[in-house]
């Protein structure tokens, strides 16, 4: 079982991470919409955002995660190609 402050501490960290992916998700509709309506599809809207996504979550990772913990970061694939 968790002690106060650690449970605190973990609900700090699910806050944090919630405020990050939402940036994710701005990001994504900020830069989706004007492109969708300048009349590109929307397989070239993912292909184009792929890289800007991708290298935001990478930032956060390396940001969100423990110094003592870092591991090689990983490539996001969209599982198509």
């Amino acid at each position: 079982m968790l002690q106060p402050g650690a449970l605190a501490m973990k609900r700090e960290e699910a806050k944090v991470q919630g405020v990050a992916l939402a940036w994710v998700i701005q990001t994504i509709v900020d830069e989706s919409g004007p492109r969708k309506l300048a009349g590109q599809s929307s397989v070239q809207i993912a292909d184009e955002l792929r890289p800007i996504i991708e290298s935001i979550i990478n930032s956060l990772d390396r940001w969100l995660s423990p110094r003592s913990a870092a591991k090689p970061r990983r490539k996001v694939s969209s599982g198509r190609r």
